[in-house]
């Protein structure tokens, strides 16, 4: 008896760190989001221009694959299955793959991609986006047909100022309009591009940039930090209960 509790001690401590770091990194995405509808939705001000955003950014096709081609690799496609259905992303969604692919379906941490496809019921992933967290684990990551990489064409207009202007509730309704399909639903290529909004100044979205980029550096340590004790601990329950590790 004494030896289960030690182990469960042992244990406990490892999900009360990962649970610890899950809190830090809703809080800080909660922060991040908070500010944005502040400064560019409530405090938004008359004078900015309406403006599409095809005009600032460019968009990219994810690959179109064969299900041959999903083999053991150190290249990962980042799929569908990596958006959750709360809008962040799932690290048990990448796909090995040893197909053939262009530089362009190529993205890296912090890349901006958005779902062009939806296979559910309540269109509860059509239009989201994520930033792309790197694991590590792959030497290379690129994008599948599903999705499609957003890259602005201005410096000062950064990723994370898009993400969080694509989190909106006026965004996720602007791409439900445009998808099609009934099973399956689909977004035109023109539906991210021609999402129209009020384009604050230089200035607000470079200073928003500087406070919520370092948030997110800091989330993605995180979740890296998760992963590794998440395989920490399923790696020590077995040699813990089979005595192979002891605990003194």
């Amino acid at each position: 008896l004494a030896t289960q509790k030690a182990i469960a001690e042992v244990l406990s401590s490892f999900d009360d760190k990962i649970d610890l770091l899950h809190r830090q990194n809703k809080t800080l995405e909660q922060m991040a989001e908070t500010l944005f509808r502040q400064w560019f939705v409530e405090d938004a001000g008359e004078n900015w221009e309406e403006v599409s955003l095809g005009n600032y950014i460019k968009t990219f096709n994810g690959v179109s694959y064969k299900s041959s081609e999903l083999n053991p690799s150190d290249t990962a496609m980042l799929t569908l299955k990596n958006f959750a259905r709360d809008g962040s992303l799932r690290l048990d969604g990448f796909k090995e793959y040893t197909g053939k692919y262009k530089n362009q379906h190529i993205v890296r941490e912090g890349d901006l991609v958005v779902a062009h496809t939806d296979i559910t019921q309540d269109a509860a992933l059509i239009g989201n986006p994520v930033l792309v967290i790197d694991l590590k684990v792959y030497k290379t990551l690129i994008n599948s047909m599903d999705l499609v990489k957003v890259e602005s064409m201005f410096e000062y207009l950064s990723n994370e100022f898009l993400y969080y202007l694509m989190r909106t509730r006026l965004f996720k309704e602007h791409c439900i309009g445009c998808a099609n399909g009934s099973t399956v639903l689909h977004l035109s290529k023109d539906a991210v591009p021609s999402f129209k909004f009020n384009m604050p100044p230089k200035d607000l979205i470079i200073s928003f940039t500087s406070i919520v980029q370092p948030m997110m550096q800091k989330l993605n340590q995180n979740i890296n930090h998760i992963r590794n004790l998440d395989d920490i601990r399923n790696t020590l329950l077995p040699k813990l209960m089979s005595g192979e590790v002891k605990i003194s």
